[in-house]
């Protein structure tokens, strides 16, 4: 729709204002040191990868994953699931047997392009 008024307010996010085509056009035109700022702005691939677990594996071997919110991994290959949100947790979502990894740029990319079943293949 279209939208009338003196003073506004708006936010997107920078996925639609670097948009191409537009999604939003503004009128009249952002001003260009605006539109040149939104232009340069760069950034990057991120998606969560949430996994539900048949049971808890490591209580065994590694009980303090379960005293934690948040796991600290190290991996050779950088930024590959270097943490991850234990929602098992009892401050989240306890007997959930889920956790949550945030991966970005290529490991991201990636993920976002290929099937479940790759991912899941991956993750074994």
């Amino acid at each position: 729709g279209i939208y009338h008024a003196k003073y506004g307010i708006v936010t997107f996010s920078m996925g639609v204002l670097k948009s191409d085509p537009p999604i939003v056009q503004y009128s009249p035109p952002l001003p260009s040191w605006k539109q040149d700022a939104i232009d340069s702005t760069d950034f990057g691939h991120y998606s969560p990868v949430y996994i539900e677990w048949p049971f808890a594996f490591w209580r065994d071997q590694h009980p303090e994953i379960d005293e934690n919110n948040i796991v600290v991994m190290t991996d050779a290959r950088y930024g590959y699931f270097p943490w991850f949100l234990n929602l098992n947790h009892p401050s989240l979502i306890p007997g959930s047997l889920m956790w949550r990894f945030d991966i970005t740029e290529d490991l991201a990319e990636r993920f976002a392009a290929q099937s479940i079943e790759e991912t899941k293949q991956e993750l074994r």
